[in-house]
């Protein structure tokens, strides 16, 4: 199994302590795990809409039952989580952003400790796309509506076979809630594998889904701009050194200016 690595060896071991204090404290939230904390983040990254910090950092552990020593300490721990939400960011916007394990149906079915990572993972990744359910079109496919477009149905396939694996996954780890989530789509633990064995492919459908919209966007607003317009209705024309004018941050020749 191969992996692309977002974070210094440093960088794990804060996670990880930072972790191990949010369970002693008993203030661990939905995302519960550095693993699922990496695929939380993810997630966010590629949502195609602004999700600031203020509005995700403070759901990954319970405020009212864990206070940060020191300054420094969250000085520390927040740079690390911001640090590998902006790797994953800038990824993206250079198109660059993949699954980040590489493996073979063989490792899937042998290695219980991959096949338990992937599972964390894509349970982090699923829980951040319900910060923008409109977006992934989540309603619409829990109403199990049918009129999809070609893009659309992608997502909704892709978010599906998502689905199916993070219920498979809760009821390994709890089977309380695991009883009321039974249903007809309930798969046993070969089943799993098999669907984790895709698992590249599933997210794969997100950044394509997110990089479409991106990039729609970009080019509504550069359509937008007043300032690209000037007298007898001339367009202005952008410097390829330029910054691109949708407010990516990045020259014109690397961004919308590639189109």
């Amino acid at each position: 199994m191969e992996q692309i690595k977002y974070l210094t060896s440093k960088e794990e071991k804060i996670l990880e302590s930072f972790y191990e204090r949010l369970a002693a404290k008993d203030a661990l939230t939905e995302v519960e795990s550095p693993t699922e904390l990496k695929g939380y983040l993810f997630g966010i990254a590629i949502t195609p809409d602004l999700i600031k910090p203020s509005e995700w950092f403070n759901d990954i552990f319970d405020v009212e039952k864990f206070a940060f020593d020191s300054e420094n300490q969250f000085k520390e721990i927040y740079g690390t989580v911001l640090g590998l939400y902006n790797s994953y960011l800038n990824s993206f916007n250079e198109n660059n952003l993949k699954f980040p394990y590489k493996f073979t149906k063989k490792e899937i079915k042998e290695n219980d400790s991959l096949f338990l990572e992937l599972n964390k993972w894509l349970y982090g990744f699923y829980l951040s796309l319900f910060l923008r359910q409109d977006i992934w079109k989540i309603s619409s496919v829990l109403q199990k509506e049918e009129n999809f477009s070609k893009k659309d149905k992608a997502i909704s396939i892709a978010f599906i076979l998502l689905s199916i694996i993070v219920k498979y996954y809760i009821r390994s780890i709890d089977e309380e809630i695991g009883i009321e989530l039974m249903d007809d789509e309930d798969i046993g633990d070969e089943e799993a594998r098999e669907f984790i064995s895709n698992a590249p492919a599933i997210v794969n459908a997100f950044i394509i889904y997110a990089t479409t919209l991106e990039d729609l966007r970009r080019r509504q607003l550069i359509e937008d701009l007043p300032e690209l317009n000037v007298q007898g209705n001339k367009k202005h024309k952008i410097g390829r050194n330029d910054p691109c004018p949708c407010g990516s941050g990045k020259k014109y020749k690397k961004c919308c200016g590639l189109n």
